[in-house]
């Protein structure tokens, strides 16, 4: 959002939508998904982050336990590509 080059500047986009400016800002410095950090190893990650999050919806773990839980299978995933990036 906004989905076309050019439209965070559409003024009629923006006075009905005046987040779109903000959103527009965060999304051209960022990565929407961590799919480029993670590369071949972005289902694992998403599985990861699937299970966690359901156990904590579904309150089979609290919150901190499950980001906890999904921190350390990230990490143990990832490993020596989260350590080059400290």
């Amino acid at each position: 959002m906004p989905a076309l080059k050019g439209m965070e500047k559409n003024e009629q986009l923006l006075s009905s939508y005046p987040i779109a400016k903000v959103l527009y800002e965060g999304f051209a410095v960022g990565d929407v998904r961590p799919s480029a950090q993670a590369g071949a190893k972005y289902p694992e990650l998403s599985h990861i982050m699937q299970k966690e999050i359901h156990a904590a919806l579904t309150r089979r773990k609290n919150a901190s336990q499950a980001l906890a839980d999904a921190q350390s299978a990230i990490e143990q995933l990832l490993g020596k590509f989260l350590t080059n990036l400290k």
